[in-house]
């Protein structure tokens, strides 16, 4: 099978790359060193408009939390600041392991292949 391009790393950025490539009759070949996905690291930490741009919606098992308030630490001295609602709008907890299934498996369906 002839592919049109590479990606190197299933992590969040490959995973969402292939799907957007996918999703445009572009045939991305993914190359993983890990045995699967959810091996690779991710950051759960978002906000509304990347829910927006994955076509998740906020109601979806990949959304484990809402946050209403953050609390910033300094880890050399300590100081802490809490950082109110109104500031960071909204913002979820995702879970990572849903989240890469969730990319890999609409990437898949569109003719991506894996290679790990």
């Amino acid at each position: 099978m002839v592919h049109d391009v590479c990606i190197v790393g299933a992590g969040l950025g490959g995973l969402f790359l292939a799907k957007l490539l996918s999703e445009n009759d572009i045939q991305p070949l993914v190359f993983e060193r890990n045995k699967n996905v959810t091996d690779s690291i991710c950051g759960e930490l978002t906000c509304e408009n990347t829910l927006k741009i994955l076509g998740i919606k906020k109601d979806s098992e990949i959304v484990s939390n809402k946050l209403h308030k953050t609390e910033v630490i300094s880890i050399d001295s300590g100081t802490k600041m809490e950082v109110p609602e109104k500031v960071m709008k909204e913002n979820y907890l995702l879970d990572s392991s849903l989240l890469k299934n969730h990319l890999k498996e609409i990437a898949e369906s569109n003719g991506t292949v894996f290679k790990f």
